[in-house]
């Protein structure tokens, strides 16, 4: 143990919904205390009307909390292209603080600057979906036209296909889920590319990641 390098570790949970404490909450908590043990852990997240970066010492972990406006409003920030505030402050965050290794939570579009900042600083990356929606915009895998199970690869066709089974959009809203669902394609293998590793809690999403091109040398 003497030996053991001390890390600074950083965990990165992307909604300001941190107070719910819901199961993704639970597991970064739980993660982050058995870390502390060894390690110096912190776990960040944007909050909408915070006027400034705050950061909070709690009994084995520093909360960190980002200044931000609605990262949706902005569908340039959303498709994750444009930095946000809180993105910009990110960048200077781990700039100043020299981690050693950050773990993302979860996944949204604008998430991907962060991502870019983070392997800037040579970061070690490593990468959780908690939840199918990093896959599925449907946020089930189930085929929305036969109910069958889908395989989870990103097919904008595809993809189209079962969200307008549910949505019954019009033309031009038909036309706009397609560009939503090209971006989300292109902004997916933009992330995975700068993950280091990719942590899955299952093995079925683990085939899901492997159908979209993932090398399972990535996944653990």
């Amino acid at each position: 143990m003497d030996n053991f390098k001390r890390l600074k570790i950083i965990h990165f949970f992307p909604w300001s919904s941190w107070g719910t404490l819901g199961g993704t909450e639970k597991y970064i908590l739980e993660i982050a205390r058995y870390q502390s043990e060894i390690h110096d852990v912190s776990i960040v997240y944007p909050l909408q009307n915070q006027q400034h970066i705050e950061i909070i010492k709690k009994e084995y972990f520093t909360e960190i909390i980002l200044p931000d406006s609605n990262p949706t409003a902005n569908k340039w920030i959303a498709y994750g292209i444009k930095y946000s505030e809180a993105a910009a402050s990110w960048e200077k965050l781990i700039t100043l603080n020299k981690y050693d290794l950050v773990h993302f939570h979860c996944y949204e579009p604008y998430q991907l600057p962060y991502i870019k900042a983070a392997r800037k600083q040579a970061l070690k990356i490593i990468f959780t979906p908690h939840i199918v929606n990093f896959t599925c915009t449907n946020g089930n895998l189930i085929n929305g036209l036969d109910k069958s199970v889908c395989d989870g690869e990103i097919l904008v066709n595809r993809c189209n296909k079962c969200l307008n089974y549910r949505e019954q959009n019009t033309p031009v809203g038909n036309l706009k889920q397609i560009i939503n669902l090209s971006f989300k394609k292109w902004n997916f293998k933009k992330a995975t590319n700068n993950f280091d590793k990719i942590m899955v809690l299952n093995e079925h999403y683990a085939g899901v990641l492997v159908h979209n091109k993932i090398m399972k040398k990535k996944l653990f």
